[in-house]
């Protein structure tokens, strides 16, 4: 985040869902490619990394994998915006 700042951060992580979503073809690739485009270069946090994990199972059928990459595309906004409440709903609770 310190990169880029918190200003443009939810904007740039929506982009960077579009952007995975258009160009990966299985899910390790739109990770990949909206971690570069946030330009994140460190590994990823424990929790993280356990979500990435379940979604790689998830998402392993090609079908699955479609529909998640066809609505990541459509309702980038949508998702940013629930990503966003949700993290502040963790932030507050853990205060």
């Amino acid at each position: 985040m310190e990169a880029i700042g918190r200003a443009h951060w939810w904007d740039r992580a929506k982009t960077a869902l579009e952007t995975g979503a258009s160009s990966g073809t299985v899910f390790s690739e739109v990770v990949s490619t909206a971690a570069r485009k946030l330009q994140i270069t460190t590994s990823f946090s424990a929790r993280t990394a356990e979500e990435i994990a379940k979604l790689t199972t998830e998402l392993a059928d090609p079908n699955t994998f479609a529909a998640w990459r066809e609505l990541c595309q459509s309702d980038a906004v949508y998702l940013t915006a629930l990503t966003r409440v949700e993290r502040n709903t963790r932030k507050k609770a853990a205060t």
